[in-house]
């Protein structure tokens, strides 16, 4: 019954570690094209401006090029959803 509980507190403590360890980003988007902003949320900021650079987001393939100029970081997912809605609403632009 040991290993069943150090088992456990294994299991809850990668799971843990995974929960506090998630950054949520809010960012922003110029298109040198259209001159128009693009607003999004990610967790992986870095592969997330090389898909939209690399043509593989829909709505934003047709705009390249594009320059990030602006992100937030969270450690909620919920702040940066409420954050995005807020900017993509017109509130925060």
């Amino acid at each position: 019954m040991g290993s069943l509980s150090s088992a456990v507190y294994t299991v809850l403590f990668f799971f843990l570690w995974y929960h506090l360890n998630r950054i949520f980003y809010v960012y922003i988007l110029f298109s040198e094209l259209d001159k128009q902003f693009y607003t999004g949320f990610t967790l992986d900021l870095k592969s997330r401006f090389k898909a939209h650079t690399g043509g593989f987001v829909k709505a934003t393939k047709n705009r390249r090029l594009l320059k990030l100029i602006y992100y937030e970081s969270y450690a909620e997912e919920l702040d940066a959803r409420r954050r995005e809605k807020y900017l993509k609403g017109g509130h925060g632009r």
